[in-house]
């Protein structure tokens, strides 16, 4: 190989490597374009992805703020509950809404019955009369816009409890093994009730401790407890003759006297045996089905006590189980 072939193939090597330099160059010029485009994106992704997720979180927040600020359609709102005609409950439910167009009506329901609502002064009232039984009023209002579209918003619920309220005092007397319980009863003073009037059946249960019961039927015994003050008064002493009741109710009825209607039955206790012999309470049932229960008074056969008394407040058996 003389020296022009020499020079030959080092210039053309030179020019190979030239070219080789060259395209890495161009190669990697293009690569770092690349990942700062990617990156760019990259970024542009994560900042789309936290203003997006911003966006949410604000959103959130800001329905939960309504949420918890319990935003409602009304403006003021009451719900009064009293005694209607008969055995019924006249619930009286007066609404201001936030905003009221023209020919928009306002009605409430409670359960199935349902009223349109008077407006008077930018408020709207409606009573609705509701048969009387143990049982939460939960009152539902009910805007109508002139083209038909509704609007509703539930109320607290209203408990009746109070409609239902007895007072009730009773009577344990022990001689011979021969129990006598007396068990009496009068309506609360905003009671829907009139006693005994309103009283279907009275029974004495007694739950013997080993597995028996027993289910007396109480008969009303005519003595009554007059009550001046219309709270329970379960003394003994202060018990009426039944000869003199009605002349105690006569003579007391200008002053608004309440007087406990009562209820008695009598038991014997078993022969020969000692310790805990049983538990006795009464039971009354209303003639719209209400059942109260007094509580349970234990009888212990090596007593020396000769029976025992008590008294206090009532409600229907819903109330205790709520």
């Amino acid at each position: 190989m003389n020296a022009t072939q020499r020079k030959i193939i080092l210039i053309a090597g030179a020019a190979m490597l030239a070219v080789n330099v060259g395209l890495n160059l161009l190669l990697w010029g293009r690569t770092w374009r690349l990942e700062r485009m990617l990156s760019s994106l990259q970024d542009q992704g994560e900042s789309q992805y936290l203003s997006l997720q911003d966006q949410l979180n604000s959103r959130m927040d800001t329905l939960s703020d309504q949420v918890s600020s319990g935003e409602s359609l009304l403006s003021y709102w009451d719900t009064q509950v009293g005694m209607g005609d008969g055995h019924t409950l006249a619930a009286t439910v007066i609404v201001t809404p936030k905003e009221i167009g023209e020919g928009d009506t306002v009605s409430i329901s409670i359960g199935e019955i349902s009223a349109e609502a008077e407006e008077s002064g930018g408020s709207y009232t409606a009573t609705l009369s509701i048969p009387a039984s143990p049982s939460e009023l939960v009152p539902v209002v009910t805007i109508t816009t002139a083209g038909g579209t509704k609007r509703q918003e539930v109320l607290p619920s209203v408990s009746t409890a109070e409609f239902f309220e007895v007072y009730y005092s009773f009577d344990v007397t022990v001689s011979d093994r021969a129990v006598q319980y007396s068990a009496g009863f009068q309506p609360g003073g905003n009671s829907v009730l009139s006693l005994p009037d309103d009283i279907a059946a009275v029974w004495l249960n007694v739950d013997w401790g080993d597995g028996q019961t027993e289910r007396i039927p109480m008969a009303p015994d005519g003595d009554r407890i007059p009550d001046t003050a219309g709270v329970a008064n379960a003394s003994p002493e202060s018990a009426v003759p039944a000869a003199g009741a009605d002349v105690a109710a006569s003579e007391n009825a200008g002053a608004g006297s309440l007087y406990y209607s009562y209820y008695s039955a009598g038991l014997r206790l078993p022969e020969g045996e000692s310790g805990f012999i049983c538990n006795l309470f009464a039971e009354m049932e209303t003639v719209y089905g209400t059942v109260y229960q007094i509580e349970p008074y234990t009888l212990l056969s090596d007593s020396a006590s000769a029976g025992g008394a008590g008294g206090g407040n009532l409600y229907p058996e819903w109330e205790e189980e709520g």
